[in-house]
């Protein structure tokens, strides 16, 4: 699957959520579950891409390699981020800032999601939990075959329910890996099942009818639900499921308006650019006294800093990573590969 304009494009949508919940929250003290929902379509987006990358290789190739997937995960995501950690060090060292130490330690290891909140690193919690969907994940991919896989990623459908249900009571509560897993979930099954799926003629004709266009709508009256007590867990799993069903119809329906519209040059830029913009967003979103935390100054530093970080750490990095994963094709190529690569099971 080659680079599609329109997921990048929800990209855009997703990061527009979590920046204007953040922005609007120091206003009215509301946004937080627009923001969630921004990091949710994050979460679907990620399982189905990085699962119908896998799908991919075990076709063409038939095996997956371990060694590869955390190659091209490293490349892409590590350089912009401890970026952007120096980058709050130097400011918290400067007393420009404040962050606790343990902040930093969780963030450095991944695991912010099981972290007391802060201001400026609190957002890094969604990423520690793709982290550890990507140490996961390859491997179930690897030794299973596509029933296994649906199997694992299915059952994450009824635990996430119920950490949510009970996560009021327990830790580690609503960010932790298990509360949310099922996002990320969604997005692998709709991989998984991408050619079974075309053969179900009703969810065709469902996904693919004029009626399926009010789904962002039914997605957002969802989110309303989701402030009841009693709806939360369930909702948020509708949530995610919408969401997979939306992805699908947008990739195999490419020509319907709602996919024009994530393809159209505003979105891609921004979707492009979703990365560094989320890193980025949370320092000047703090609604302090510092004229770089208020309007319209604030917007101009995300951008700024966004942009520098993707052009200057982001791209460069990934260019670096191509041009060493080619290297060490040609390497492998050439003679007999006994690395951590498992074999086709299907």
């Amino acid at each position: 699957m080659g680079r599609i304009k329109a997921l990048d494009g929800l990209r855009a949508v997703a990061v527009g959520l979590v920046i204007w919940a953040h922005l609007s929250s120091h206003f009215s003290g509301r946004g937080d579950a627009l923001g969630m929902l921004g990091v949710r379509i994050f979460f679907v987006l990620s399982g189905f891409l990085i699962t119908s990358l896998m799908v991919g290789e075990r076709k063409r190739s038939g095996r997956i390699s371990i060694s590869s997937f955390y190659l091209r995960r490293a490349f892409r995501i590590l350089p912009a981020f401890y970026t952007f950690l120096i980058a709050v060090a130097v400011a918290n060292i400067c007393h420009i800032i404040y962050i606790p130490n343990q902040s930093f330690i969780s963030s450095l290891l991944y695991i912010r999601n099981y972290a007391a909140w802060d201001v400026y690193t609190g957002h890094l919690w969604s990423l520690s939990v793709e982290e550890q969907f990507y140490i996961v994940w390859p491997v179930v991919m690897s030794l299973t075959r596509t029933r296994g896989a649906c199997l694992c990623a299915g059952l994450m459908l009824p635990v996430s329910f119920a950490v949510r249900t009970f996560s009021s009571f327990t830790l580690p509560g609503a960010l932790g890996f298990f509360a949310n897993a099922d996002s990320l979930a969604c997005g692998c099954l709709v991989a998984l099942l991408w050619s079974h799926l075309a053969n179900v003629a009703l969810w065709q004709r469902i996904i693919s009818s004029g009626w399926f266009r009010v789904t962002p709508l039914i997605i957002l009256g969802l989110v309303k639900l989701q402030s009841i007590g009693h709806f939360r867990a369930a909702a948020t799993l509708l949530i995610n499921v919408l969401i997979a069903a939306l992805i699908e119809r947008i990739v195999r329906y490419p020509m319907g308006p709602i996919t024009r519209i994530l393809s159209s040059r505003p979105f891609t830029v921004i979707g492009t650019l979703s990365y560094s913009l989320y890193l980025w967003q949370q320092p000047f979103a703090g609604g302090s006294a510092l004229p770089i935390q208020q309007a319209p100054w604030n917007l101009l530093a995300i951008v700024t800093c966004a942009t520098a970080s993707y052009r200057l750490v982001e791209a460069p990095m990934l260019r670096v990573g191509a041009n060493f994963r080619e290297r060490l094709d040609l390497r492998r190529a050439a003679k007999p590969s006994f690395g951590l690569s498992i074999a086709r099971h299907s």
